[in-house]
C-alpha cells in the first residue's frame, strides 16, 4: 500500500499535466470547430441571401418596362404575387430613406410602415425577432429593394444548429476517449513500474539472503578456526608434569562485571551484562612461603581492564565469539601466563555465567 501511494505521489504532476493538456486540447478543438461552423454559417447566410435577392431581382426585371407613374404600384404588386415571405424573411421598398412597402407577416399595415423610416423599422424588427441579414440593390428608377432574412431562420433551415451540436458531441466523445486511452496507457505504465519494483525487491532480497549465507559460512569457518587457535595457544604453554602438582592446592574466587554480545547463526545478538564468577584451582610449584596476595593482585590487575566494558571490544573477541566456553579458555590461558613468573599453576578453572550455569576446564583427568 505504501509503495502504491508513493507511485501515485510520484505520478501526480504527470497526471495533472496530462489532464490539463487534454482539457486544453478539448477546448482548442471545440474552439476550432466553432470557428469552422461560424465560417460555414456565414457562407450559408450569404448564399441563401443571394438566392433570395436573385429571386427578387427577377421580379424587379419584369417591372422595368412599366411607366414611371405606375412603376411603384406594379413593382409592389409583382413582389406581393411572386415572392414568398414569412415571419423570418421579408422584402421592403424604400426611396430617399422613406419606406414605401414591406411584405411581411408582421401585424403592421401600410400606413404604419410609411410612418417609419428604414432604420426605425429595422430596429423594431430586430428587437422583436432577432438579428437580420440584408441584401439591397437599386432599380433603374431609383428605388431601393432590400431582402431581409433572420439569421436564426437560415441556421434552422440549413441544419447548422444540429450540425453544431453533433460536432460538439463528437468532440466531447473524442476527448473522453482520448483521456481514457491516455489513462489506460498510464495505468499500464504504473503497473509495469510496480512489477519492476517488485522484481527488483525480490532480487535484492535474494541477494541479501545470499550475503547472509556467505556471512554465515564465513563465521562458521571462523568459529572452526577458533578452536584451532586456542589449541595452538595451549600447545605453546609449558609442558606440565601433572604428577608434580603438590597435594596442597588452593582455590581463589574472582568476579568480572562486564557485558558481551553473542553471535547466533551469524547474527549478532544484543549486548547484555553479566557478573562472571571465576574460580581458580591453583598449586604452588615451588617451595617456600605462600604469598596469596601476589596471586590475587596479579589476577585482579588482569581483570581490571575488562571491568564494566564489553568483552567484544578486546582481542581475541573482536573475531572470536565471546561464548562462555571461549571466555573460559581465554581466561585459563591468559591468567596462567600472569601466574607463571610467580611459580603458580592453574590446573582447573570454573567460570559461572549464572548461578545455574558453569563451565569447567581441568588439566587433570
Amino acid at each position: 500500500m505504501k509503495k502504491n501511494r508513493k507511485l501515485r505521489r510520484a505520478d501526480s504532476p504527470f497526471n495533472f499535466i496530462l489532464t490539463f493538456g487534454t482539457l486544453l486540447l478539448g477546448i482548442l478543438f471545440v474552439w476550432i470547430m466553432k470557428l469552422e461552423m461560424d465560417t460555414q454559417i456565414e457562407t450559408g447566410l450569404k448564399t441563401y441571401l443571394q438566392q433570395q435577392q436573385q429571386a427578387v431581382c427577377n421580379i424587379v426585371l419584369q417591372t422595368e418596362a412599366e411607366p414611371e407613374d405606375t412603376y411603384p404600384d406594379r413593382l409592389i404588386a409583382n413582389i406581393e404575387e411572386g415572392f414568398e415571405t414569412s415571419a423570418s424573411q421579408f422584402v421592403y421598398i424604400e426611396k430617399a430613406g422613406q419606406l414605401l412597402f414591406v411584405k411581411n407577416t408582421a401585424e403592421m399595415n401600410a400606413v404604419e410602415v410609411q410612418q417609419l423610416d428604414l432604420t426605425s423599422y429595422m430596429k423594431r424588427m430586430e428587437k422583436s425577432r432577432g438579428a437580420y441579414r440584408t441584401s439591397v440593390f437599386q432599380t433603374e428608377n431609383g428605388y431601393t429593394v432590400g431582402v431581409c432574412v433572420r439569421e436564426d431562420y437560415v441556421k434552422i433551415i440549413m441544419g447548422y444548429d444540429m450540425m453544431y451540436m453533433h460536432i460538439l458531441m463528437y468532440g466531447i466523445i473524442a476527448a473522453v476517449c482520448f483521456v481514457m486511452i491516455v489513462y489506460y496507457l498510464q495505468y499500464v505504465r504504473i503497473k509495469g513500474r510496480r512489477k519492476i519494483n517488485r522484481l527488483t525487491g525480490e532480487l535484492q532480497q535474494k541477494q541479501l539472503l545470499l550475503e547472509q549465507e556467505v556471512e554465515k559460512n564465513r563465521l562458521a569457518e571462523k568459529h572452526a578456526g577458533e578452536a584451532k587457535m586456542l589449541q595452538a595457544q595451549r600447545t605453546e604453554k609449558e609442558v606440565l608434569d601433572l604428577e608434580s602438582i603438590p597435594k596442597n592446592q588452593y582455590k581463589f574466587n574472582f568476579y568480572l562485571n562486564a557485558s558481551h554480545a553473542i553471535y547466533i547463526d551469524g547474527t549478532r545478538g544484543e549486548v547484555h551484562p553479566h557478573t562472571w564468577e571465576i574460580v581458580l584451582h591453583v598449586a604452588k610449584m615451588s617451595s617456600g612461603l605462600v604469598l596469596f596476595n601476589q596471586v590475587e593482585k596479579k589476577v585482579e590487575e588482569f581483570l581490571r581492564r575488562y571491568q564494566s566494558r564489553s568483552i567484544n571490544d578486546f582481542e581475541p573477541f573482536t573475531t572470536i565469539n565471546p561464548t562462555l566456553e571461549n571466555l573460559t579458555e581465554f581466561l585459563l590461558d591468559s591468567l596462567q601466563k600472569e601466574l607463571n613468573p610467580l611459580g603458580w599453576m592453574i590446573f582447573m578453572i570454573e567460570v559461572s555465567e549464572t548461578p545455574a550455569r558453569t563451565y569447567v576446564m581441568s588439566l587433570l583427568d
